[in-house]
């Protein structure tokens, strides 16, 4: 079933300005031909930590960009699960800064994202929730050079 659903990350823009907010788009994808139970929270959080997404982000030097937020996310409920059709999708959209606030130095980035769902609902009505790991193709951004020219 993990060939059934899948999980993108992606950027707005492919190059940024210094100082703009880079948003951040997750997405879940029902490429099957039955309907999903899906836990659709999207939460951001460090890796392996409550929360279903994890974003890996490396910089222009090669370095991990560090997780700089504070989240307590606790655990999903049953409004965090939404029935997926075929080809439909659910999705949630992150500013990068607010949880990587350290993210500024000019040059190309590389965004990886994992999502992973360990909760399956199994008491609901409706059947149990998709459970696993997906990664997502990684993605690439750059944040351009400060403009000279607009500088005091």
């Amino acid at each position: 079933m993990a060939g059934e659903l899948q999980f993108e990350v992606s950027t707005d823009k492919l190059t940024y300005q210094p100082g703009t907010d880079i948003l951040v788009r997750l997405q879940l994808t029902n490429s099957g031909q039955d309907p999903l139970i899906v836990n659709s929270r999207l939460a951001l959080n460090r890796p392996h930590r409550s929360g279903e997404v994890w974003l890996e982000v490396t910089g222009p030097e090669g370095q991990l960009v560090p997780f700089s937020a504070m989240v307590n996310v606790g655990t999903p409920t049953p409004d965090d699960l939404a029935i997926l059709k075929p080809s439909r999708s659910a999705g949630k959209q992150y500013v990068l800064q607010t949880y990587y606030n350290t993210l500024a130095a000019p040059g190309e980035y590389t965004l990886k994202g994992t999502y992973r769902n360990t909760w399956g609902g199994e008491d609901l009505a409706a059947g149990p929730a998709w459970t696993g790991t997906l990664s997502a193709e990684p993605v690439q951004f750059k944040i351009a050079e400060a403009d000279a020219a607009a500088a005091p």
